[in-house]
């Protein structure tokens, strides 16, 4: 593939009847690009948007524009207006509306999309009205009703196959199968696989980057629905032709997540310390390595899902709110949920079935009462995908003590070569199990499965687990896990530990948090048969340890 991209052309997506001499101008700048000198590429673009132009040159100029922008990580906003203000018939400001309302964000995207939509209506340009209106489907909440922005979006796409340009059928199938994604439509993956499908012999830089941005987002929904195998070469095949070091970049992070779930953890590390040399601020990078701060770290850094829950949108912001989460459990905060509680509460209203159903399983560990309240609303709107499924399969029989429905759901998730998430449920299943024997063959599953990909504080928490009969081959707790404190503990439990390690007598804890003497002393007791029933002082020693790390 790589060697059929050394040259390309442009046969902009709106434009029509280049002038040849602008068109060859055009040609040798999209070449310069996908050489790799992107800055004499925009160089290059600025000078010939000064010179003389048809309308149609005008727009294929814009096209141009919208795709190096893109790559450069900074949309040329400012050269797409000087084209605008210069163009004069109706199909040519469609066009350029449409790039610029493709640059923009909010109201201001809205409104550029729907006065490109009018001129497009004036000019009876079907290629245009296709792919505004597919975009205009895609736009987010507003005035449009779900059902029917779903009506639009599909409408675009038989408008564009119709027109029968590659170009404007894969813009519309992708942006069709967005939609499908976010509402749990299972007619996404097909959509995903036309949009990809319109690759050409002679390919052009517009459709070249379109399938840049359709393989990406396919790759994520493949990852986020359980095909971690597919989504790999799915991404893979994008990497190769993706230029600019934005979309490498998204590339790269999001195989740091294919990886990381199917527990290849020093290549996940590996592709995530990468990206965030480059973008400190990438949001998938970050929530790889705080993940893997969770696991191997006796005290991991929060930061790193601070920051991830600051720069995250859509599902990556679930994910970054379960990850903040976890790790103030992990730290003993108190109401360490109290961020997610608001998240988990508003999805039924906003009707999203694609990407937030660990956020369950980490309130489950927080507080099952409350998230049993709220199961029934979730479930209504549970994503349909087999990944899914399989999780809240999990959590519902987590909640009722359905040992059968819990350890079927983690056979399925093993399947799906998720050994973390899976070793999890094991868990929980042996937790639930009819026997003591039945529970630990299955803790036995669990431990080699998180031995394996280093989970180490997931391997604490079963090692910690007195039920586990012990022998020689079981191994001994992580040393990163030894005086995590926190771990396994309960939040009344990490109160009192707290106390405990300032040196306060069960009567001053109990007097502290207004509880009895003999709870602070029962709470005491099993911290230190956490610990191995090491005697008191050596819990304040491991205690004290924690707190002045």
């Amino acid at each position: 593939m790589a060697e059929r991209l050394d040259r390309v052309g442009v046969r902009p997506g709106l434009a029509r009847q280049v002038a040849p001499g602008f068109a060859d101008a055009l040609d040798k700048i999209a070449t310069t690009a996908v050489r790799g000198d992107l800055a004499a590429a925009l160089e290059q673009l600025e000078l010939l948007a000064e010179g003389p132009s048809t309308d149609v040159d005008l727009v294929a100029l814009a096209e141009l524009a919208a795709v190096l922008g893109s790559w450069a990580g900074r949309p040329l906003l400012d050269l797409i207006d000087r084209l605008l203000a210069r163009v004069e018939t109706a199909p040519a400001r469609g066009a350029l509306l449409f790039h610029r309302g493709r640059m923009t964000s909010g109201e201001e995207h809205i409104g550029m999309l729907n006065r490109a939509l009018e001129e497009f209506v004036i000019a009876a340009d079907d290629r245009g009205r296709a792919v505004t209106l597919a975009a205009l489907a895609r736009s987010g909440p507003g005035p449009l009703g779900v059902e029917h922005r779903g009506r639009m979006a599909r409408r675009a796409l038989r408008l564009a196959e119709e027109v029968a340009e590659p170009w404007a059928v894969s813009w519309c199938a992708g942006q069709l199968a967005r939609y499908e994604t976010f509402y749990g439509d299972t007619s996404a993956t097909e959509h995903w696989r036309v949009s990809s499908e319109q690759l050409v012999d002679n390919i052009d830089l517009p459709t070249l980057d379109l399938i840049i941005t359709n393989q990406w987002h396919y790759g994520l929904q493949l990852g986020g629905s359980g095909e971690l195998a597919l989504a790999e070469q799915v991404l893979r095949d994008g990497l190769t032709l993706a230029h600019g070091p934005i979309w490498r970049g998204r590339y790269a992070e999001a195989l740091a997540v294919v990886y990381w779930r199917s527990g290849r953890t020093p290549e996940a590390r590996a592709a995530a310390a990468e990206q965030l040399a480059v973008n400190p601020d990438s949001v998938m990078a970050l929530l790889v390595t705080g993940a893997y701060e969770l696991e191997a770290a006796g005290h991991p850094d929060i930061s790193y899902a601070d920051r991830a829950v600051a720069g995250a949108t859509g599902d990556e912001l679930w994910a970054a709110i379960a990850l903040q989460a976890r790790m103030r459990q992990v730290d003993g905060e108190p109401d360490p949920l109290r961020d997610l509680w608001p998240v988990i509460e508003a999805i039924p209203a906003t009707g999203s079935r694609f990407g937030w159903e660990e956020l369950v399983l980490v309130a489950i560990a927080g507080d099952a009462r409350r998230i049993r309240d709220l199961f029934p609303a979730l479930t209504a709107v549970w994503p349909p995908h087999v990944r899914a499924q399989a999780v809240h399969d999990v959590a519902a029989g987590i909640l009722s003590g359905n040992y059968a429905q819990v350890f079927a759901a983690a056979e399925q998730l093993l399947q799906l070569d998720e050994p973390r998430l899976g070793g999890q449920a094991l868990y929980a299943a042996a937790r639930l199990a009819p026997t003591i024997a039945v529970g630990n063959q299955l803790r036995r599953r669990a431990i080699a499965l998180f031995e394996q990909i280093g989970a180490e504080r997931s391997l604490a928490m079963v090692l910690r687990d007195r039920t586990l009969r012990r022998d020689a081959s079981v191994p001994r707790i992580p040393q990163s896990q030894r005086f995590a404190t926190n771990a396994g503990l309960t939040g009344r439990q990490r109160e009192v530990a707290r106390l405990a390690a300032r040196g306060l007598t069960a009567q001053e804890i109990a007097d502290e948090l207004t509880i009895a003497v003999s709870t602070v002393r029962h709470h005491l007791l099993k911290v230190r048969q956490h610990f191995g029933n090491v005697p008191k002082r050596r819990l304040a020693q491991l205690l004290a340890r924690r707190d002045e790390d």
